[in-house]
């Protein structure tokens, strides 16, 4: 992507590209450097180097200058309601650089105070104010009731405040907004998701279903699709297993393996929640088929699953949501 597609870049294209800047070696780094020298307006180096500089915990004066640096170039140069500016921040060690971007964020409020999408990248940068970021995400609501962003940010603020009702209500608009059809089928898994957790089992149903509808529609962006239809048939599997299905359950449970996979399911592997309450009514097979099958696209623990199988198989008492997490995957 080069630097002008980055202006209209959705939120996790941009997160995507910061986080390459982790696994930046630093001789990669200065030749980004270089790059900017040379063209300033180089946004996909310059939102690389921000994550260098600001994912090393112990930066060394020149990179914590660095990262200032950059964080005050984009909030000077690149307009407040690209998603560029959301990965704008100094470095958590630079008090007087926070101090810089917090204050240039308050001048860009000043100037474009009508802008919803300045407010929601302005709250994103005030997560670690709670109370002014809900101030901000609530603005950019009022000023655009059904902003997708805005809502699903609100959501999200709600949730981490306890304030489960209002959680929930914004993801329902979330999902009913068709302003962006990926935001709506990401907040629609999510809220299926979020409205399960709450016990309204027709709405978890409706928002889950909902999700699969939509996928279609956008297999092209892969990360999205992949995440709904996962959790879309995970969530459809808890509700039918709640009302005693048990066999609507298992069939769900093998629906969900069929994802191509998005990052974090590749990473840290699918969700099992559904497969856990099905293991402990005994349906082995259908647990270990859904483990083999979820192989396909869990590439970082592919070869532990054979060993978690037989276990499963052998029915040996496990708790497969902690499984997951150890290396490898089943193996003692």
């Amino acid at each position: 992507m080069d630097a002008l597609d980055l202006h209209h870049a959705d939120r996790d294209t941009i997160a995507r590209l910061e986080f390459r800047g982790l696994m930046t070696p630093p001789e990669i780094a200065q030749t980004l450097e270089a790059r900017l020298l040379a063209s300033p307006e180089d946004l996909e180096a310059r939102v690389q180097l921000l994550g260098f500089y600001f994912y090393n915990r112990e930066a060394p004066a020149e990179g914590v200058a660095a990262c200032r640096r950059h964080a005050l170039w984009v909030l000077e140069n690149v307009r407040p309601d690209s998603n560029v500016v959301t990965v704008a921040r100094a470095h958590r060690t630079d008090t007087d650089g926070q101090g810089r971007c917090k204050l240039a964020w308050l001048r860009i409020l000043e100037l474009h105070g009508t802008n919803p999408s300045v407010h929601v990248n302005a709250a994103i940068f005030f997560r670690h104010e709670p109370t002014f970021m809900g101030t901000l995400l609530e603005r950019a609501h009022e000023l655009v009731p059904d902003h997708p962003d805005a809502l699903f940010q609100l959501a999200h603020h709600y949730e981490r405040a306890g304030l489960q009702d209002e959680s929930l209500r914004m993801w329902e608009a979330a999902a009913s907004s068709t302003v962006s059809p990926s935001m709506q089928l990401n907040s629609s898994q999510l809220a299926a998701q979020e409205f399960f957790k709450a016990g309204s089992l027709a709405k978890a149903r409706f928002f889950a279903q909902q999700a699969l509808d939509l996928a279609p529609r956008l297999v092209s962006d892969r990360e999205t699709y992949g995440y709904a239809i996962h959790h879309g048939h995970i969530v459809l599997g808890q509700v039918f297993l709640s009302e005693g299905e048990v066999e609507g359950a298992k069939r769900e449970l093998l629906e969900a393996s069929g994802t191509p996979g998005a990052p974090a399911l590749n990473s840290f592997g699918p969700d099992f929640h559904l497969a856990q309450r099905l293991f402990e009514l005994g349906e082995r097979e259908t647990v270990a088929r859904y483990c083999e099958l979820c192989s396909r696209f869990w590439k970082s623990n592919r070869k532990g699953i054979p060993s978690l199988c037989e276990r499963i198989r052998r029915g040996e008492p496990l708790d497969l949501r902690r499984e997951k997490f150890r290396r490898p995957f089943g193996m003692d």
